[in-house]
């Protein structure tokens, strides 16, 4: 539905309405911090934007823009992207329990991790990361 959006992908048309959203996001840390849940409170604000201040809100085609829901619920699909006969615009791993289950996914189900393969969340958060430049860590397509 339009007003559970997804936090993980989301795409703004730069206008009064969806600037005005963008900050109220932005700035809501006492409401994810309270809820623990950025998904929500963004979801919240959605709905709020909308009703008070006329944002306008659709769902971006499915077809194309691929949810974590699809991962789990279309099997054949999946297939096709990893056998490289579909190539979604945005593919966006969401419905995982962490960051484990989300990288395995990425990296042993759909073969689509473009980051070289010592690149890991323990790696990420280390001081050598922090130096590298982006090419550095990136996969060669």
């Amino acid at each position: 539905t339009p007003f559970f959006a997804n936090s993980g992908f989301m795409f703004l048309r730069s206008n009064h309405r969806t600037r005005r959203y963008a900050r109220e996001v932005v700035s809501a840390g006492d409401l994810i911090s309270g809820w623990g849940s950025q998904q929500t409170a963004t979801s919240q604000l959605l709905n709020d934007a909308s009703s008070r201040h006329g944002l306008v809100v659709s769902v971006l085609p499915k077809g194309i823009f691929i949810p974590g829901q699809q991962f789990h619920r279309n099997k054949h699909l999946m297939k096709r992207i990893v056998a490289g006969e579909f190539t979604p615009i945005v593919f966006h791993m969401c419905w995982t329990a962490n960051k484990v289950e989300k990288l395995k996914y990425l990296k042993e189900d759909m073969k689509m991790w473009y980051l070289q393969q010592h690149v890991t969340e323990e790696w990420l958060h280390s001081t050598e990361a922090k130096t590298l430049p982006l090419n550095d860590v990136c996969s060669p397509s």
